[in-house]
Parts: C-alpha cells; sequence; structure tokens
C-alpha cells in the first residue's frame, strides 16, 4: 500500500523536479544517511515485548487512576465523525467543536493502546482494532480550519497538516508498540491510511515540485510537521532507504522552524507555541540522532542554545510567564521541554524523569515517558552561560523580565516588551508588559483567545478583536488610533541600564503610530527591587492637539480607592496602582470577552486633547 522506495526513488529522478523545491533533496544524501540508520524501523516507545520499560509506566501513580477511567470511556466509545460538525467551519467560520472532534477520536485510540501496553492482556485489542478502522476510513484527518475549500473532505486532495503530521506519527507509534497484537488486515489497512494521508501527499510535493507551505514556515507548523512525518517513517517503513529519505528531507528543511526564533533566542509566537513548536523540534531532533546513532544532529546550530534558555529567560516568578503574542492563560513551558534542555545543555546531571504522557498530541509526548530521552548536545562551539537570577533581555527582541533578589511572597516579578508589530502569531503590543505577585498575573498582557475563528490570523482582526489590537494591550490609544500592524512598528530600544537594586529598560513608540503629528512618544519601564515597585511613564509630544487614553488591562477585582489610586486583587494577592498625569484625567472601563476568561480594561482617559503630557503609572505593594 506504499510506493515501494527504488520506483518513489526512480520516480523521484524521472520527475526532475525535486530541484523545483526551495531546498532540493539529493539522492547522494540519501544515500549517505541510509548507511547510518539501522536496517528495520524505530520508534520512540517500546514494543509491549519489553516488560520492563512498560513496568515502569505501570508503577506510577497516573497509571492507576488511568486505568480505573478506561470502562468509562469503553462504554461511552470513541466519538464519531459526523460531517455536519466538520463542515461547520467552512459555513460559520467556528472551529472548535471540529477540532474537538478530531482530537478525541484520535485520543480514544491512543489511550487504548497504552492502556494494552501496561497491562498485556489483550483485553483492548478488538476496541483497538475497532478504532484503528473507523480513523482509517475518515477521509480527512487535516482539521477542518485547514480544509477551507473542503479538497480534502471530498478526498480530491491530501494537505498534510498539523494534525495530520502528529496523528499520523501517533498511529504509526501505535502500530509500533502493539506489534503482533495487530492483525494483519487491520495493519495493512492503516499503513494504507498512512501511505494516502501522510506519505504520498509528501511524496507528490516532491515529484511536482509544488511544496506544502509549511515546508518553508518559519514558525511552529515547520517542526511540528517534520517531526510527524520523520516519526512515522521511522516507525512503519521497512526500506530503509525511503526512511532516509524523509529524514534527509528533513535535514534540509527544518532550519526554517529554526530561523522562526530570534536569533536572541526568543520565540515571538508566546510560549505555549513555544511549548508545542520546540517540543515538536526536540523530537525530530531526538528521532534523527536515534536513528543515526548520533551521527547526524540537527542541533548543531549555535542558536540552539539561545533557544533552549527561552523557557529560563521568560520565567517571571512562580512558573508564571508574560503573555505575549498568541499565548493562553496560563501557558508555560512544559515540563518535558525544561529536563530536556537541562540535560542537553548539561545544566543538570540529575537521572531523567519518566512522565506519564498527555494524550493531546500523543506523539510528541511520549519521549519523557521513557528513559535516557536526552541525547547529549555537543556544546563545544555553544556559550555555556545559565541566564541570570535577577533579569533576563533578549536584546533583538526587546523583551526584558525582572525578577526580585529574593522570591519572597511580598515580591512583584515583571516583564516589559519592545519588538515589533510584525511577529508570528503577533499581536500589536509594542510597550505591553507584565506585573506579577504570587503565581498571579495582576496586570498587564492578558494574552490570547482560547479558541481561534476564522478570521483570526487575518488584517482584519487587529480591529475586530481588541485583545489582538493593540486596545486591548496596556499601551497608548492615540487620537482614536490604535497601533498598526507590521514590521516597521517597532519598540526601538533607548535605554537598557540594568544593576542589582533597579533595571530601567525605554523604548520609542513612535513608529507604532500613523501619526506623523507626533513627534515624541517614549516609554520607560523601571524596575526597583528595594521599593519593589514597578513603574511605566510615557512622554507624548506633538505638532497638533491630540486625544490621549493608555490602559491598565487586568483579570483581578479592583476598585478605586482615591482620584488616583487603584487597588487590584487577585488570588489573595494585592497590588496598588498610583496615577499621575501631566493633564485631567478620568477612568472609564470595560470588560472584554473574546473566546478567553474575560478580562477589563481600565482605561486612564485625558478628559482634553493635549500637545504634550507625561504619565505615570506605578504598581507597588505598599499601600500609598
Amino acid at each position: 500500500m506504499r510506493l515501494h522506495s527504488t520506483f518513489f526513488l526512480l520516480l523521484f529522478c524521472i520527475a526532475g523536479l525535486n530541484a523545483a523545491l526551495p531546498k532540493p533533496v539529493l539522492l547522494s544524501r540519501v544515500a549517505e544517511i541510509a548507511t547510518m540508520i539501522p536496517d528495520h524501523p524505530q520508534a520512540i516507545s517500546p514494543t509491549y515485548k519489553d516488560r520492563a520499560a512498560w513496568e515502569n509506566i505501570a508503577d506510577m501513580k497516573e497509571t492507576t487512576t488511568f486505568l480505573k477511567e478506561l470502562p468509562q470511556l469503553i462504554a461511552e466509545g470513541q466519538t464519531p465523525f459526523v460531517d455536519s460538525i466538520y463542515l461547520d467551519y467552512s459555513k460559520t467560520g467556528r472551529r472548535e467543536l471540529a477540532d474537538k472532534m478530531i482530537e478525541s477520536r484520535g485520543n480514544y485510540l491512543f489511550r487504548l493502546v497504552f492502556a494494552e501496553c501496561i497491562e498485556n492482556k489483550g483485553t483492548y485489542i478488538p476496541e483497538i482494532e475497532k478504532a484503528i478502522i473507523s480513523l482509517c476510513k475518515q477521509t480527512p484527518w487535516t482539521l477542518s480550519a485547514h480544509d477551507k475549500d473542503l479538497k480534502t473532505y471530498y478526498g480530491k486532495e491530501m494537505y498534510v497538516d498539523l494534525v495530520v503530521a502528529t496523528f499520523g506519527f501517533g498511529l504509526a507509534e501505535s502500530l509500533f508498540m502493539l506489534d503482533d497484537k495487530i492483525s494483519p488486515r487491520v495493519r495493512e489497512l492503516a499503513l494504507s491510511a498512512l501511505h494516502n494521508k501522510l506519505f504520498a501527499p509528501i511524496q507528490n510535493c516532491i515529484t511536482t515540485g509544488i511544496p506544502f507551505n509549511w515546508f518553508t514556515y518559519k514558525n511552529n507548523w515547520n517542526s511540528v510537521c517534520l517531526a510527524g512525518l520523520v516519526g512515522a517513517a521511522n516507525a512503519v517503513i521497512q526500506d530503509k532507504n525511503e526512511r532516509a529519505f524523509y529524514i534527509a528531507f528533513a535535514e534540509q528543511y527544518h532550519t526554517y522552524g529554526i530561523d522562526g526564533y530570534e536569533d536572541d533566542g526568543y520565540c515571538s509566537e508566546g510560549v505555549g507555541y513555544y511549548n508545542y513548536g520546540f517540543r515538536s523540534l526536540i523530537t525530530l531532533r531526538e528521532l534523527v540522532c536515534r536513528s543515526t546513532r548520533g551521527e547526524l544532529d540537527f542541533f548543531t546550530n549555535p542558536k540552539l542554545n539561545l533557544i533552549a534558555q527561552y523557557g529560563y529567560k521568560t520565567h517571571i516568578i512562580n512558573d508564571v510567564y508574560p503573555l505575549y503574542s498568541d499565548a493562553r492563560p496560563g501557558a508555560r513551558p512544559g515540563q518535558f521541554v525544561k529536563d530536556y534542555c537541562n540535560h542537553a545543555l548539561g545544566y543538570s546531571s540529575e537521572p531523567e524523569k519518566i512522565l506519564f504522557p498527555e494524550f493531546n498530541n500523543f506523539s510528541l509526548n511520549l519521549i519523557p515517558s521513557f528513559p535516557n530521552q536526552s541525547w547529549p548536545l555537543n556544546v563545544s562551539d555553544f556559550t555555556q552561560s545559565k541566564p541570570e537570577s535577577l533579569r533576563s533581555f533578549f536584546p533583538q527582541s526587546g523583551v526584558y523580565v525582572g525578577r526580585p533578589a529574593k522570591n519572597e511572597k511580598d515580591k512583584i516579578g515583571v516583564s516589559a516588551k519592545g519588538g515589533t508589530n510584525g511577529e508570528n502569531h503577533n499581536h500589536n503590543d509594542i510597550g505591553s508588559y507584565a506585573v506579577v505577585l504570587g503565581n498571579e498575573t495582576i496586570s498587564g498582557d492578558q494574552g490570547c483567545a482560547i479558541t481561534y475563528t476564522r478570521d483570526w490570523f487575518e488584517n482584519i482582526a487587529y480591529k475586530k478583536y481588541k485583545s489582538k489590537g493593540s486596545y486591548g494591550h496596556p499601551v497608548p490609544f492615540i487620537n482614536n488610533t490604535a497601533q498598526k500592524v507590521g514590521k516597521e512598528a517597532r519598540g526601538v530600544e533607548l535605554t537598557s541600564k540594568f544593576t542589582n537594586n533597579t533595571d530601567t529598560y525605554k523604548i520609542d513608540m513612535l513608529s507604532a503610530y500613523n501619526l506623523p503629528e507626533l513627534s515624541l512618544l517614549t516609554r520607560t519601564f523601571i524596575y526597583d527591587r528595594k521599593n519593589n515597585t514597578f513603574v511605566v511613564t510615557d512622554i507624548l509630544k506633538s505638532n497638533e492637539e491630540v486625544s490621549f487614553e493608555c490602559a491598565i488591562t487586568t483579570r483581578a477585582n479592583w476598585k478605586k480607592i482615591s482620584p488616583n489610586t487603584l487597588l487590584l486583587n487577585k488570588g489573595g494577592e494585592k497590588v496598588y496602582v498610583q496615577i499621575s498625569c501631566s493633564v485631567p484625567f478620568k477612568i472609564k472601563d470595560e470588560v472584554i470577552e473574546e473566546n478567553a476568561p474575560a478580562y477589563t480594561r481600565i482605561g486612564i482617559v485625558c478628559t482634553d486633547k493635549v500637545r504634550s503630557l507625561k504619565l505615570t503609572v506605578q504598581y507597588s505593594t505598599k499601600a500609598p
């Protein structure tokens, strides 16, 4: 049910269109890689026959709860594929039900496979085979949001998206894990589906010279799809030359994903997408390192050292991270990503932790379930410097994080952002910030929607969705004008002066607004560790009178306790906000709720138009 490798490579040569791709895959390189990899398929997870490995999982405390839940899961059955739910996105732009349906159907299978390997009694095999058959009969594995013209739904053209890649990887791992427990008929059906929905579409891109868009995407798509492709191929393709081809293909194209990170290691997509995208890049690296026994390593670029430190550097305090760009409330790097980076970079020599897998993106969560997951990283050419404890600063990205000298109960931690409005998963947020006390983001950037709408990634979204445009961020709104989108809108660093007691970060925000009448617009952040304060100061000068307002954005309860003082209270943590303005102002609040938990935009609105202005907002835990 798959093209034999010799036929595929012959077709590959005859077509001659490989050269039309952005980065042609050389057959000489495929041959070299074929000498490095094993003769037989190899998966991340062991087969059920490796009882020692599965007994380690069986002994975990999470396993007891997991197994107790299975009878109810089986009683409810696999979520059916409902055409009307899949088609709803094309009609309404709503994707959450279709996304959940696709995800749930795969997760059902993966839970049963994991349980069977743990117990090894054959109990779940009938239901597993039934689930595999149902999934193989499902024409689109692609998310409906990625099948806008419904060509995949109608079987006219198979598109490999994030879910096709990761689900295909998970199905291939399942076949490897269960080995001879799966009947030949069902195995052949699954292999046929993997060929038709994953491998053949990639082969078609090669032979036609027309790549999928993610081949050269500089974001998480590149890493996720390549990890899924290589992982699936490694686990089920018998011919080592064909497996070698997919590794050579990934060798050529994985650099685009790395290019999506800034040169200082910052992930502009947001911390949630770092967890997803970098986890995928780690998985891809491990797949290749394990298969080639370390002869080929995708982590030789010194930039990877900085990317691996992102989790350290963006951490504010108490496992709280800034929610810039498309980061959802509560987003943070996963434990596996942090542990992997610690071991790979030599920051930790402790035994690697075995983690019970999450079943969302199952295939990307398998590595930490089995020991010896971190292939050692050759860091001889890297700068081995663990991030500073007091602060982190990404100079190219313009992102600052400040921490107290001692993480005591009443000490605040902060972050501030310059950057541009032309980033991956961009929000118009130059000048945004975060104020954290305890384990709560008391004030600042509130992140993105929990679920995306059809137009979230279109330019209209910056006006339609306040949480994506600058109006819903804690930044100026001038002359009824929000920040513009694009890389030309940039927070230009003017000052970055850091000491043990006080950090000062100042940016020029003029280019963020399409307002030629402005002659000066700066924002200065001062984090005072000694006095436990964070001060944000805006200075504006204009050749014409303009209206001006700024905002405090928060999910905290709040009240006005004096004409220029607010009290924010969240999770038992209290922060006082003192407002000082060179002109009279009023407070105007509104609730913003856009597919995410509601938050309040507390507007500081100047009552008259101005030519010059100085506005200072001070956060402190001490009552004024």
